[in-house]
């Protein structure tokens, strides 16, 4: 198994200079070797934007003179940053894409589990073939379709991916990015709905597709259940948000092995994981 562990949070790695870049923990995986020819990442963020906003009922667009995002309101004041930074650039080269490992490509066809309001899709759908969405919530799926408007390649479905085919109770967070099946790990559900809910497999069928080239998963605490499901002989590229959101614990260890298990190369950025197959 080869995993490598860096930080761009302050307790854990070296900072060695400007713009952050911080050094490979070995300490946190005492027991693992690192992937070699991966190095850490550059996080080149300049707040440099005006952000406006405009109301529109239940919902608030955010906008630069470069992008516009409608988020649910009350909007969380880290979208604001985000959208300061560059939306587009946080999802797809601070988050979701690791250069010369897990990269998009332009015969690409994208699966955005757990879509939120669009940032990944959106910065993806110009650089690959097709895209298609996943979003649970119905206020998120609301902006999801709103922000996606004018892109020829990106289908979006108001359902979420877990291990089985199924509807389920779904709670509505006080923060929109924290809605989830589990309880929110900060603050308290402000509604339980119920949603359709679809295995990998079973939502492939759904959509005709014989394979996924790169798959990226943020489900709030259920990924491991899902990235259980994952046919892995028709998926070359998985990424998932391990961040600790169940009961404050990562499942970061058990999905890394778990995807190292079968044949994927995998290496972690924060708390990101990245797994690809060799060819």
């Amino acid at each position: 198994m080869s995993i490598i562990r860096t930080r761009h949070i302050y307790r854990l790695g070296k900072r060695i200079g400007r713009p952050k870049v911080y050094a490979i923990n070995f300490a946190f995986f005492p027991i693992l070797g690192f992937l070699n020819g991966i190095k850490p990442r550059r996080y080149k963020f300049v707040i440099k934007k005006t952000v406006r906003t405009l109301k529109q009922g239940s919902i608030t667009k955010l906008y630069t003179k470069d992008e516009a995002y409608w988020i649910p309101s009350p909007v969380p004041k880290i979208e604001y940053k985000r959208i300061k930074r560059g939306y587009k650039d946080f999802y797809l080269n601070a988050k979701y894409q690791f250069e010369g490992f897990a990269e998009i490509k332009k015969t690409d066809v994208v699966v955005d589990c757990g879509s939120f309001v669009g940032g990944f899709a959106t910065a993806v759908a110009p650089l690959c073939q097709k895209v298609y969405c996943i979003e649970p919530s119905p206020k998120n799926f609301k902006c999801l379709k709103k922000n996606i408007e004018g892109f020829s390649n990106i289908e979006v479905y108001n359902i979420g991916l877990f291990n089985e085919t199924t509807k389920i109770d779904f709670n509505i967070a006080e923060r929109p990015y924290d809605s989830s099946i589990l309880e929110p790990d900060v603050g308290k559900a402000v509604e339980v709905i119920s949603v359709d809910v679809l295995t990998i497999v079973s939502f492939m069928e759904k959509v005709e597709l014989d394979h996924i080239d790169f798959l990226k998963i943020e489900a709030e605490g259920v990924e491991f259940e899902i990235v259980k499901g994952i046919p892995f002989e028709k998926v070359h590229t998985v990424v998932v948000d391990c961040n600790p959101e169940r009961a404050g614990e990562s499942p970061l260890i058990d999905i890394s092995i778990e995807l190292a298990s079968k044949g994927y190369k995998v290496a972690a950025l924060d708390y990101i994981l990245y797994a690809a197959k060799s060819s």
